[in-house]
């Protein structure tokens, strides 16, 4: 996650508006991706994914599991190794920390900590065999070497947030059992900037596309936080040619909201278009949570009629 050069602004009709398919919704247990996708890189840009023939709207590209998710008993049984070094993590600190601290670092700061337990358990061949499902399909990996390159963008993050962050792993992350063996301060701050940069909110709503129909209203609360390895590639647009929700089992499902065309790169929607509606706040908030500055067609094309009115 992390750019907005959107090659050409599409206006669609709101026909093309897709529900997840309600069989990949509740019931689809694996991860997936459709086979027409392949990962680009460039070196300032970043990873991106793309179409490498037309893909048609409706069309189901990712379904993507999380780092840690616990779907049934056997699910559960499988990752109690992870779990009693999580227990462990927040009987000493939750409750002070989401006390002292707030409930947004409380969720992004345990969304680290499970990271890194993850980590630590991989190092030490402790995970269920069931759980390291590191590559699914070639090129596509999971686990710490998936995370490893996700885009943190540490260099231009502001230093009060660094300070802060910084101030919290001394605080609350310091000497854990899993901390001292693999990791150093310096390492965890950095799994906090990738975090930061890469992580999704769940919501029980698709995320709204461009134009948002008329009946779109701004969405609830997000009732959760993950890291999903293969949909973090998938870079931003104002004008997106795909839409996402989370299913039944925490997956997060990526699906085509309009044709796409041969080498036409996957976007996806980072911020809500029914709450950040002008230019002006869509710019801002990609800002603010992102750190770049959003130069999609929509965007450029709405700065410009602005700037001619005034």
């Amino acid at each position: 996650m992390a750019h907005s050069e959107t090659p050409e602004l599409v206006k669609r009709e709101h026909t093309t508006v897709m529900e997840v398919p309600k069989n990949l919704d509740d019931e689809y247990s694996g991860s997936y991706i459709h086979s027409s996708l392949e990962e680009r890189y460039d070196p300032k840009l970043g990873r991106s994914m793309h179409a490498s023939t037309s893909v048609a709207a409706g069309t189901v590209l990712i379904i993507d599991s999380p780092d840690v998710v616990w779907c049934d008993d056997h699910c559960f049984a499988a990752d109690q190794t992870r779990h009693s070094l999580e227990c462990a993590w927040l009987k000493a600190n939750g409750a002070k920390l989401r006390r002292s601290e707030g409930e947004y670092n409380f969720t992004m700061l345990w969304l680290v900590v499970r990271t890194l337990i993850e980590r630590y358990l991989e190092f030490h061949d402790l995970m269920s065999r069931e759980r390291q499902d590191h590559t699914v399909h070639e090129g596509f990996t999971r686990g710490w070497d998936s995370i490893q390159k996700f885009r943190g963008n540490r260099s231009i993050m502001p230093q009060e947030r660094l300070e802060y962050w910084t101030y919290l792993i001394q605080t609350y992350a310091s000497d854990a059992e899993w901390s001292p063996a693999l990791t150093c301060l310096d390492e965890i701050l950095s799994t906090i900037c990738q975090e930061e940069m890469n992580s999704f909110w769940l919501y029980s709503t698709i995320l709204p596309a461009f134009p948002p129909l008329p009946s779109a209203g701004k969405l609830d609360n997000p009732y959760g936080l993950g890291m999903y390895p293969w949909a973090t590639r998938c870079n931003h647009s104002c004008v997106p040619n795909v839409v996402f929700k989370a299913n039944g089992r925490n997956q997060m499902v990526l699906v085509t909201d309009r044709d796409i065309s041969s080498g036409e790169e996957i976007r996806i929607p980072y911020v809500d278009f029914v709450e950040y509606a002008t230019v002006r706040d869509r710019r801002k908030r990609l800002k603010d949570l992102f750190l770049f500055d959003c130069a999609c067609e929509r965007c450029l094309d709405e700065s410009a009629q602005g700037e001619a009115g005034t």
